[in-house]
Parts: structure tokens; C-alpha cells; sequence
């Protein structure tokens, strides 16, 4: 196992090895140079690398995400430009791939809420059914705030079985009061 932080992070610097800039904002400073001080030398010295721009820019966005790692994203906030964000795939990448994350947790549940919204409300639907069948239309209205303030499922399909038993509308009107109204 290697600690990063244990490593001497300036030599990686001034050996120019890309492939360990992205972590060097991990690695152990120079003597005398607090850690974010350090990261936002690690970030003047990977920008002033003479590299193509899309791969500096890939090191930057991948460092950004490391220093986020030991530092608030608001104090290494000024180490992305607009340019760098755009010309970097492995940003982009992370933008697809949250996005697209986000959008599918989003559909799921919004699919899902929606089941439920729908279930409910023909579970209720069902039970007015029932209930006006059975008994007469005005006391069953008078029931209606009490009956649409029912959120769980399970609660208005035992309300449901109730109302095909009910030997008489009071007799319904107690079992709902005594099942949680």
C-alpha cells in the first residue's frame, strides 16, 4: 500500500509525471506550506504544464476531484475555468454520468410515487363504490374527508374488505374510527 501522503509531492511536480499530477494535491507539501496552500500550487504548476490543452485539462478536472477529497469544494472552486470544464472529457464524463444518474433515481421514483398515487386513489374510488352501494350516498359523502385523508394502501384495502362486511353503515363508520380516524 502506498500513502500519498507520505510521498514528497513537490519532486512529483518537477518531474512533470502526468500520470501522478492528479494526486499530488494528496501528497505530503513542501516544509512550511499549509494543505490547501498547497493544492493551489499544485494546481498554478499544472496549468503552466506544456502539455495539449484537452489533457491538461483532463489533470486539472482529475486534481480538482482529488483536492476536493481534503479541501471544501468552495475553497479550490477557482481551479476549473469555463474553458478548462469544456474541453475536458473526463469532466464531461462526470457530468453524463450524475446526470444520467440522476435522471434515472428521478424517473424511478417518480414512477413509483406515481404507482402509489394511482393505487391509492382506486383503492378509495373502490371503497365510495362499495359504500354507496351499500348505504345511503349522503352519509357516505360525510365520510369523504375522513376516507381521503387515508394515505396507506394496506389501511383502505382493509377498509375496502370492512365495507362488504358491514352489517350497517354505523357499523363501517365504527371501524373506521376505531382503524386510526
Amino acid at each position: 500500500m502506498i500513502r500519498l501522503i507520505e510521498l514528497d509531492g513537490q519532486s512529483v511536480l518537477e518531474t512533470k509525471n502526468t500520470g501522478l499530477m492528479p494526486f499530488a494535491p494528496l501528497m505530503q507539501p513542501p516544509a512550511g506550506m499549509e494543505g490547501l496552500q498547497w493544492a493551489v500550487q499544485c494546481n498554478r504548476q499544472t496549468k503552466a504544464l506544456s502539455l495539449p490543452s484537452d489533457i491538461r485539462s483532463n489533470l486539472l478536472v482529475s486534481q480538482w476531484v482529488m483536492s476536493g477529497l481534503i479541501h471544501p469544494h468552495q475553497a479550490i472552486g477557482g481551479f476549473l475555468s469555463e474553458e478548462v470544464m469544456q474541453e475536458s472529457s473526463v469532466y464531461e464524463h462526470l457530468l453524463q454520468t450524475t446526470g444520467e444518474e440522476r435522471y434515472q433515481r428521478g424517473l424511478q421514483q417518480g414512477l413509483q410515487q406515481g404507482t402509489e398515487l394511482g393505487a391509492r386513489q382506486n383503492a378509495i374510488k373502490s371503497l365510495f363504490g362499495v359504500l354507496e352501494f351499500r348505504f345511503d350516498a349522503r352519509a357516505v359523502r360525510a365520510l369523504s374527508p375522513a376516507l381521503e385523508t387515508i394515505h396507506e394502501l394496506q389501511r383502505l384495502e382493509f377498509l375496502f374488505q370492512e365495507a362488504l362486511r358491514a352489517e350497517t353503515f354505523e357499523a363501517f363508520a365504527r371501524t373506521l374510527d376505531m382503524s386510526g380516524n
